[in-house]
């Protein structure tokens, strides 16, 4: 029986996907890194003629193919399938964390965490998901249930976390590791910064070498009552 012709919104799909892995090639060739389609298939799990039948709009997409892209491409699902991020976030709310057996979809909080002068309100909303490997996630030390995603706005973390940056960040209670990178709440400005103590007190540091413009702040210990921990930082990623 010979294949169904896709629809208009499958063929937009594939012409998503194939924009999102040409800019994925072009950014690991600019990186002396391989971006060939052998090697994409490989990590993906698909035979290459697969693989190029989903860019060429003559296979469609399905949910498991969508979570296997996004992990290779580090994308939301909604920007290669609105219609298959809609269906993938009605089956995580029916069965949450079982959607894929190798991936798993981490909340993405509708909030951005400031790497500069601080954003008012922590909303503790989602906005979308991002897919991640489990195996990942635990290397990671990370469970599902308490990873979390977070945009980054500001240059005051520079080198180490570049405007724009996704932070993924761990909100399971555990002790403060200071010398670590956390999103912090500080009397209703929600901010990326790394944590000190001294004399009692503590610090949000940024590793931005230009303290003229992003001096260390000090939060005493009466001040403390509007301090607040999300999460520390366990990864991050940016657009090249």
């Amino acid at each position: 029986m010979p294949a169904q012709p896709l629809t208009d919104d499958q063929k937009r799909d594939a012409e998503r996907l194939t924009r999102l892995f040409k800019d994925w090639q072009h950014a690991r060739r600019a990186q002396g890194e391989p971006s060939s389609q052998e090697f994409a298939s490989e990590l993906l799990g698909f035979n290459q003629s697969a693989l190029s039948q989903y860019l060429r709009g003559k296979i469609p997409l399905n949910v498991a193919a969508m979570l296997k892209w996004c992990a290779l491409l580090r994308c939301d699902p909604s920007d290669i399938s609105p219609d298959l991020a809609e269906k993938m976030r009605e089956i995580a709310d029916q069965v949450p964390d079982k959607i894929d057996s190798e991936f798993a979809l981490v909340r993405r909080l509708d909030v951005k965490a400031s790497a500069g002068p601080g954003r008012l309100v922590f909303l503790a909303g989602e906005k979308s998901r991002l897919a991640f490997r489990r195996d990942f996630l635990r290397d990671l030390g990370l469970s599902e249930k308490n990873a979390a995603l977070v945009d980054v706005e500001g240059i005051s973390m520079e080198p180490t976390l570049p405007d724009g940056a996704i932070v993924l960040i761990n909100t399971q209670q555990e002790p403060i590791r200071y010398g670590k990178v956390y999103v912090v709440v500080v009397d209703g400005e929600v901010v990326v910064k790394r944590l000190a103590r001294r004399e009692g007190d503590i610090y949000l540091l940024s590793d931005n070498p230009n303290k003229d413009d992003f001096p260390d702040r000090r939060i005493a210990g009466e001040s403390l009552g509007g301090f607040e921990i999300k999460g520390r930082a366990k990864w991050f990623g940016s657009r090249l």
